[in-house]
């Protein structure tokens, strides 16, 4: 893949290690017949690279500037605003059915998020990866003051365990906003790789009823013993700047007895955390 590229005929720029990731996260489409669309065209090498790769596929490319529709009269280029809902709504409708959807235009938080909450009102089974995520700590996209891309991945990705919370509502520290639940309820997996998030897409496996299997087969009448071990334990904590603190968790039960109960195994846990560390 990466011979392929540097050999193309129009200017672009990819970290090397991107490549193995999107042969990974597009393996199992139909290389035949899907659409991939990419924001972010400049000189036009990504669309080349693309249709190189896919010559059956559908390589759309998307960016703000019109000039970007000169590069070259075979590529298919739509002008657009990728911060802007409108511009998606109108493009998707325009498009039809889309399976691979990437991210590699400005790379500011509002334009990220808004790629990724707009393509999934229209992607039913797909992928969205979205590139150069690393700008979310980076100074001149001010991480400080601002609801980062990670920030938000991060929080997809804990929706996709709350999905459980309707097959056990009693253990749930709290109640979902089920609204929130069903926009988000396609996402099938979220993926975190060096500088790239890719959120998997399935209406169908999503959407797979759960339920717990238990298996016919003979019984130990073993105890369950989950319970017997220590209360809790000093565990590795990051901060904002992520420098690595020990914490303990969870915070014991205020009891008679119950710290001294912990204290010899929780000082051998924190001491062999000191040591890893050191």
């Amino acid at each position: 893949m990466k011979e392929e590229w540097a050999n193309l005929n129009f200017r672009s720029g990819k970290w090397s290690h991107y490549f193995k990731i999107y042969e990974h996260e597009i393996r199992n489409l139909d290389r035949t017949n899907f659409t991939l669309i990419e924001v972010g065209v400049k000189d036009g090498g990504s669309l080349e690279y693309w249709k190189l790769r896919h010559p059956s596929a559908r390589i759309i490319g998307v960016d703000l500037n019109p000039k970007c529709l000169s590069i070259d009269p075979n590529f298919e280029i739509y002008i657009g605003d990728q911060a802007d809902p409108e511009f998606w709504d109108s493009l998707f409708k325009s498009v039809g059915s889309v399976q691979v959807l990437i991210d590699d235009g400005g790379h500011s938080y509002h334009q990220q998020i808004q790629t990724v909450e707009s393509a999934l009102k229209y992607i039913e089974e797909g992928v969205i990866i979205v590139e150069d995520t690393q700008t979310s700590f980076l100074n001149d996209f001010f991480p400080e003051t601002s609801y980062t891309f990670m920030e938000y991945a991060t929080s997809v990705a804990n929706l996709i365990s709350l999905k459980s919370y309707s097959d056990d509502p009693q253990r749930f520290s709290f109640k979902p906003n089920q609204n929130v639940m069903h926009f988000y309820e396609n996402i099938h997996s979220v993926s975190f790789y060096q500088n790239i998030v890719v959120f998997r897409i399935s209406k169908k496996d999503a959407s797979t009823s759960r339920s717990s299997i238990i298996n016919s087969g003979k019984s130990s009448e073993i105890d369950d013993f989950r319970y017997n071990g220590l209360k809790s334990s000093f565990v590795p904590s990051f901060d904002s700047i992520y420098n690595l603190h020990l914490i303990e968790t969870p915070l014991p039960p205020i009891a008679p007895f119950s710290f001294l109960y912990n204290f010899r195994k929780l000082v051998r846990v924190m001491f062999s955390w000191i040591r890893k560390f050191q």
